[in-house]
């Protein structure tokens, strides 16, 4: 039984920079409000290659933010994250009885639990893409948690950007509420609408805001896919 305050897992097949655990402690150190941290990786199809030689190549994941969308398409932790020991005191075990993606299942109840999952935008780890490996949801029987966490999308949260001062030069962004554009659209779309109506705005005026919320709408289906 591992008795630190934080757990990580590595797959036999893949690499770690030297100070890849370094780092993922001292961002869970520094942000205490943060439970998981994960991070972009660098992908390799040579088991034979050194971190320093994978990462020459620099062919790497730009994995999104967490937000129940995004968790939802992929297991966007899945490559060597850490986390809080005592996440497992509230959330539980991984599902030993799920043939694959056990640690997406897990992921899935700790976002349900309001969880705070943390990028660390430096690859520090190396994913060997290995043709003989075991991926896939097949079989794992979580389909009823995914159902729960899609009716929470309209409380999905996304990552700003940090200040050192709150974690200490941890290259990492923080969970926290963000706004829904196409709520946001809609809203002003019927209060302009109605202005217009009642003469009390200029066709002129409610054109222009229709195209600031047409950019804005379109920016942020383009960052939110």
């Amino acid at each position: 039984m591992a008795r630190g305050k934080y757990l990580t897992n590595t797959n036999l097949d893949d690499l770690r920079r030297i100070d890849s655990i370094e780092l993922q402690a001292r961002a869970l150190e520094s942000c205490h409000f943060a439970d998981v941290t994960y991070q972009d990786v660098f992908y390799t199809l040579d088991h034979t290659l050194s971190f320093d030689e994978i990462s020459k190549f620099n062919f790497k994941t730009e994995l999104p933010l967490v937000t129940a969308h995004n968790l939802l398409e992929m297991n966007l932790p899945h490559n060597a994250p850490m986390w809080r020991k005592s996440l497992h005191d509230e959330v539980g075990f991984f599902d030993a009885s799920l043939t694959s993606a056990a640690d997406w299942e897990f992921w899935l109840r700790c976002y349900l639990k309001g969880k705070t999952f943390w990028k660390n935008n430096t690859p520090h780890v190396a994913y060997f893409q290995n043709p003989r490996g075991s991926v896939g949801l097949a079989g794992v029987g979580c389909g009823g948690r995914l159902s729960r966490l899609g009716d929470r999308r309209g409380a999905e949260r996304q990552t700003a950007p940090v200040s050192a001062r709150e974690c200490e030069g941890a290259s990492i962004v923080p969970t926290k509420d963000r706004i829904e554009w196409p709520y946001v659209v809609l809203l002003v779309g019927i209060v302009v609408m109605v202005a217009a109506a009642l003469h009390l705005l200029s066709a002129w005026v409610a054109f222009l805001i229709f195209a600031v919320l047409w950019v804005g709408f379109a920016i942020w289906s383009k960052t939110h896919r």
